[in-house]
């Protein structure tokens, strides 16, 4: 799911989510398709905690998935 960036450079989803830990990069199939990803883990304002990652070809962030 892909995640808004606030006029501030924060991260928007589930409210505003805050970056704790990362990144892990992701490089891979660059003879194919390359894949360039930065891994994070996120809070959300109501403490949940979100896995998001930063597309870096594409400059775009998404939602990977949600910790339970």
């Amino acid at each position: 799911m892909p995640l808004r960036a606030g006029e501030d450079g924060s991260l928007l989803g589930h409210g505003r989510l805050v970056l704790l830990h990362g990144p892990e990069r992701i490089e891979d199939n660059w003879w194919d398709a390359p894949v360039s990803r930065d891994y994070f883990v996120a809070e959300g304002q109501g403490g949940g905690r979100y896995w998001v990652f930063r597309d870096r070809r594409r400059d775009r962030w998404y939602l990977q998935g949600i910790f339970s």
